[in-house]
């Protein structure tokens, strides 16, 4: 007995030895895999750098930061691992606001002229770029030129501090990377803070969009028409944009109004004249808009089509003179000739038809082609059609005719008179009786 019972408590303590063995496995995986999740997490937010613009004040570096100290930070300053850093001239201006709780609002770098801020040690590949661009008291208009695929801008104003993601591609030759800061308003340029960070998202350079409303027009030899050019930035696209045209054909000319439009989005007026001897027929234009100053050297272009006719009275000589060619001059006579001609105001036809037959407007082989297929024709028989037939069952009788299955056509004449029978006298009763009796 006590032996069965040890048999039991062994199953059962193996039972639960095999229970926390798989309780503790499972604890450690799934400590494990949160542990990779949030390394993970904080890996992916993690910047490779994060620059903090400020003055001498050294304890308001944000945590994890790299101080950026103004003009004492000049190129190359040696920054976390491979980075190196600094701006190319000391003519930067140190703000720093000790009310500001936020150690990487509270400090920037700032300046009227612009400056070059330069990055080595980043790999070829792409990075977001967070900028952060602010002052309590100050207006900021920063404009920055990564070198030269793209341009970005921040604006803020007094109390106001902007953030902006910028996804750019640092290419082989970049090293180090340039990011140049300027105002494009003319005032102060401003950074607070600065972080890199890797990135996968495609980058998108700024641009603009192009459209001309109509697209298609007509006009008149000698005259004009407009059009209206149409421009829309995306956000990024800060530069002024000049328009042309291309291929313009000789007896056409352009004109924009404005030519340049110094501050997109907006519109511009195309004006198209032409010359009075333009040949009529269908034109294409091609419209251009350029980026002036532009590092993208953006440009867009699309195609119009104008028609051109001629006016009026030009279509009617043209007409005349298109009648002589394929006629040839027809023979004409003078005032006086066609008064001596004429009787009671007619013409004298006899002799025209002579003048004309002279001119050989009429070729004789053209006269015998024509009597020829006359005779052609006049050879085929006349056949006598039957009358048109009056009801269905004319018509149907007329095809039982034309099959041979009988041989008479029901007239569609109108019906005669119906002749009725007269009265029998007494003897032709009586014989009819004898010869005919009835039920006979």
């Amino acid at each position: 007995m006590s032996g069965i019972i040890e048999g039991v408590d062994n199953k059962k303590r193996h039972f639960w030895l095999r229970f926390l063995e798989w309780d503790l496995t499972t604890t450690i995986a799934g400590s494990v895999a949160l542990a990779l999740i949030i390394g993970f997490g904080f890996a992916a937010s993690t910047p490779i750098v994060k620059f903090d613009f400020q003055g001498s004040a050294i304890d308001d570096i944000v945590s994890g930061g790299t101080p950026v100290m103004g003009s004492l930070d000049l190129y190359p300053e040696q920054g976390p691992g491979d980075i190196v850093y600094g701006w190319t001239n000391a003519n930067i201006l140190e703000y720093s606001d000790q009310d500001v709780s936020d150690k990487l609002k509270k400090d920037s770098n700032s300046g009227a002229t612009s400056n070059t801020f330069k990055i080595s040690g980043l790999a070829a590949k792409k990075y977001t770029f967070r900028f952060t661009v602010g002052s309590s008291d100050v207006d900021f208009s920063t404009g920055i030129v990564f070198s030269p695929q793209m341009t970005t801008s921040l604006v803020s104003e007094a109390g106001e501090w902007v953030t902006k993601d910028v996804v750019y591609e640092v290419g082989e030759d970049e090293d180090p990377l340039t990011l140049d800061f300027s105002s494009p308003d003319g005032t102060n340029w401003g950074i607070a803070g600065l972080a890199v960070y890797e990135a996968d998202e495609p980058i998108i350079p700024p641009s603009f969009d192009l459209a001309v409303s109509p697209n298609h027009a007509s006009v008149l030899a000698g005259n004009s028409t407009e059009f209206s050019v149409g421009v829309t930035p995306d956000k990024e696209y800060i530069y002024a944009i000049d328009f042309s045209v291309l291929n313009l054909p000789a007896g056409m000319t352009a004109e924009f109004v404005p030519s340049r439009m110094e501050d997109p989005p907006g519109s511009s007026t195309l004006t198209i004249t032409t010359t009075a001897s333009l040949a009529p027929t269908v034109y294409g234009v091609t419209i251009r808009a350029a980026g002036v100053d532009d590092p993208e050297a953006v440009v867009r272009t699309t195609t119009i089509n104008i028609t051109v006719a001629k006016a009026a009275e030009e279509r009617e000589e043209d007409k005349d003179e298109d009648t002589e060619e394929i006629f040839g001059e027809l023979p004409k006579a003078t005032d006086s000739e066609r008064v001596e001609e004429s009787i009671e105001g007619f013409i004298n036809v006899d002799k025209y038809i002579r003048e004309v037959e002279s001119e050989q407007l009429v070729i004789d082989k053209d006269l015998d082609e024509i009597n020829k297929v006359a005779l052609e024709f006049a050879a085929f028989p006349v056949v006598d059609l039957p009358p048109i037939p009056s009801t269905s069952t004319e018509s149907a009788l007329q095809t039982l005719t034309a099959l041979g299955i009988i041989d008479t056509v029901v007239s569609s004449a109108p019906p005669g008179v119906r002749a009725y029978d007269e009265p029998q006298n007494l003897w032709q009763r009586f014989m009819g009786a004898i010869f005919s009796p009835a039920g006979g």
